[in-house]
């Protein structure tokens, strides 16, 4: 697969695996379990996205970027 289009998808994935765990962060008591777990639960998933498209770890600050977008 050419470049452009796997960071589409993983850009895409790790933008859309976030907002419904950031909803569900925004109703839980900071630092508790709950809430690092929705912090951290999309993580991965975008790194199997990530590895099964042959993305190179350059492009990780780019995944981060829209996973905090």
């Amino acid at each position: 697969m050419h470049i452009i289009p796997a960071l589409a998808i993983t850009t895409a994935v790790a933008f859309t695996s976030n907002l419904p765990l950031g909803f569900w962060r925004a109703g839980q008591r900071k630092f508790s379990w709950r809430w690092f777990l929705a912090v951290h639960l999309s993580i991965p998933l975008v790194i199997v996205v990530r590895i099964s498209l042959g993305i190179s770890l350059w492009y990780v600050p780019l995944g981060i970027a829209a996973a905090i977008g």
